[in-house]
């Protein structure tokens, strides 16, 4: 991602400030996004017909994580490019044949290593989906996808091989991220927090139903990409459920293959068993199988969507504006980001915790204290596993922010809603 960014910036003339940067990268994040709802749409269309993969892309389009996701410089829409790219040569492969789309499947295997380490593990799942295709290739072509494979392992490791102390380094940290969480603050394993996480996108009775039409269209036929879809989902939420690390954007490349099958599903079994008027049946549950899906994403997508048009920061900055702070002195988290009309920003830490008790910073002169909730909550709300509660670190941090917002008079709070980048639940809290 990196790469295709760095791409764009020699491409254009003139020199590129950090701003300007970012912007390309979130430019090139939306068309990642975007690119992989075309495909999975349709991969859809080719599996079960036009009306799959309008069904699909109307459910993608509409995926608010999705969408919140896209807006930034990160690597998971490529990722969930990587997943469609997969997706979509798998179907066009079993449905047309030839070099060209072996070609793309070693180009969705690039592409899904290249944005992410566990990338390896969907690619490596698609073997048994791509075998057959293989075999049916001349030994010349063959030799020539082996020679593409070699130059994308190449490729896609060759900072690894070049700099082994950094994965090394980076290694470490994700293990102990995987097993601790974030910040040290995971929560128990095994969990079902993934798979409630996936209610909350799409209803888990729909999703199964339709999994189970397409398992059983794939027995009467073949679904194309089919297996490889559940193998993946089947995987994914088995090592999601033994990490301690939670968040919103690992639950979606899942919820992407689930809606896929719910789309593609009841329309391709409508087909498989001949049914009378086929073509009318298929439209009807594609049709239903888009409206239950989206029905209850939409308020979601639109508070999102409404969420990028205001800032909690400027908001809050503009309450201060307002506000007599000529003898206020500030902490802050480092995640609230607030400023003082007057910059008075005394002291700040990622955790406002880190700089002393409640009582020290009154000692020190502080008045206010700035938090935000994406930091704090973890050490409030009791999901926190109890063995990091033990711990002395997590109990003193804890016991700062249950002080604070419990003896402290809260003098403006922000809301707590997505995106969370503008809006992280910032709570300015008065200790005079």
């Amino acid at each position: 991602m990196l790469d295709a960014v760095a791409l764009a910036e020699a491409v254009v003339p003139g020199r590129q400030e950090p701003q300007e940067v970012a912007e390309w990268g979130r430019a090139a994040s939306a068309g990642y996004g975007a690119a992989a709802v075309v495909l999975m749409a349709d991969a859809a269309w080719m599996a079960a017909g036009p009306w799959a993969g309008l069904a699909t892309g109307a459910v993608l389009l509409l995926h608010g994580p999705s969408y919140e996701m896209a807006h930034y410089f990160k690597e998971d829409s490529l990722f969930l490019l990587g997943l469609a790219l997969m997706l979509h040569a798998l179907a066009g492969w079993r449905r047309h044949g030839g070099a060209g789309w072996a070609l793309g499947w070693l180009a969705a295997g690039w592409v899904l290593v290249g944005a992410k380490w566990i990338g390896w593990i969907p690619w490596l799942l698609s073997l048994p989906s791509a075998w057959p295709g293989l075999r049916g290739l001349p030994r010349r072509r063959l030799a020539l996808l082996a020679a593409v494979f070699a130059g994308v392992v190449l490729a896609a490791g060759i900072r690894y091989w070049t700099h082994w102390e950094v994965f090394a380094l980076t290694g470490r940290e994700e293990w102990e991220a995987l097993w601790q969480g974030d910040y040290a603050a995971g929560v128990e394993v095994p969990h079902g927090r993934y798979l409630e996480l996936l209610g909350t996108f799409w209803p888990l009775e729909w999703l199964g139903l339709a999994a189970g039409c397409a398992l059983f269209a794939r027995w009467r036929g073949g679904l194309p990409g089919g297996a490889w879809c559940l193998w993946n989902v089947g995987a994914a939420l088995a090592a999601l459920a033994w990490t301690a690390k939670f968040s919103e954007r690992y639950a979606v490349p899942v919820a992407w293959l689930l809606a896929w099958l719910a789309c593609v599903g009841p329309p391709l079994l409508a087909a498989r068993l001949r049914l009378p008027r086929a073509g009318l049946v298929q439209a009807a549950l594609a049709l239903l199988g888009a409206l239950v899906l989206s029905a209850g994403q939409w308020p979601d997508f639109q508070a999102r969507r409404e969420g990028f048009a205001t800032d909690s920061r400027e908001l809050l900055s503009a309450w201060l504006a307002r506000q007599d702070t000529s003898d206020w002195r500030l902490a802050r988290d480092q995640p609230a980001l607030i400023q003082l009309p007057p910059a008075r920003v005394e002291e700040e830490s990622f955790f406002a915790a880190d700089l002393g008790t409640v009582d020290d910073l009154r000692r020190r002169g502080i008045t206010h204290v700035a938090v935000s909730y994406e930091v704090f909550h973890r050490y409030v709300d009791g999901s926190a596993d109890q063995s990091l509660r033990a711990d002395p670190l997590f109990a003193r941090r804890a016991e700062f922010y249950q002080t604070l917002l419990r003896g402290g008079k809260v003098a403006c709070a922000m809301p707590n809603r997505h995106p969370k980048t503008l809006h992280p639940g910032i709570t300015l809290v008065d200790i005079r």
